[in-house]
């Protein structure tokens, strides 16, 4: 592929946009906004996919900094858990902006996702608290006092620091 030469494919109404910008750098796009591509006219040769990619890209960028401020990923080198964990961020941001703009309230995303976490473990909360539980949860340090204050003060569940049992067992709950 020659340096600023654009390939088009489709399929059904999917179009993947290969444009070669930089000598080591080839740019995919898979795009089903348009139902065909034109190529600018100049040095260049710019897909119109790119050129629109381009201008409104700034809204991706505006998630990922959102989803990075309060997040779900825990360390994992397994791809399928960190696809997950981006998944569970997005549809944390999507409820929260859903929420705000059916009932016009100006609620805070922190305060609205401590809210999703009580209302997704309401329903665990009672089995747990009959049950004995020795787990471990892996968190980042940006989200293991959040984590850890659900789970103690809302569950009940026990840390080492407030476990009552013989201090030789490890019990509880471990933030790393």
């Amino acid at each position: 592929m020659t340096l600023y030469s654009p390939e088009h494919y489709k399929s059904g109404n999917c179009i993947l946009t290969i444009y070669k910008s930089k000598v080591n750098l080839k740019v995919l796009l898979l795009n089903t906004k348009h139902t065909f591509v034109t190529v600018k006219d100049n040095k260049k040769h710019k897909p119109e996919t790119i050129i629109f990619y381009s201008e409104t890209k700034f809204g991706v960028d505006v998630v990922d900094q959102m989803a990075c401020k309060y997040t779900t990923k825990a360390a994992s080198f397994r791809w399928p858990l960190q696809v997950f964990f981006n998944i569970l961020d997005l549809a944390a941001i999507n409820a929260w902006i859903l929420y705000k703009e059916c009932t016009g309230s100006k609620i805070f995303r922190k305060d609205f996702l401590f809210q999703l976490t009580k209302e997704l473990a309401e329903g665990e909360t009672e089995e747990y608290k009959n049950t004995d539980h020795n787990f471990s949860i892996p968190t980042t340090s940006k989200n293991a006092g959040f984590v850890k204050s659900v789970l103690v003060n809302e569950i009940g569940a026990t840390t080492p620091e407030n476990n009552v049992r013989n201090k030789r067992q490890n019990n509880g709950l471990f933030f790393y």
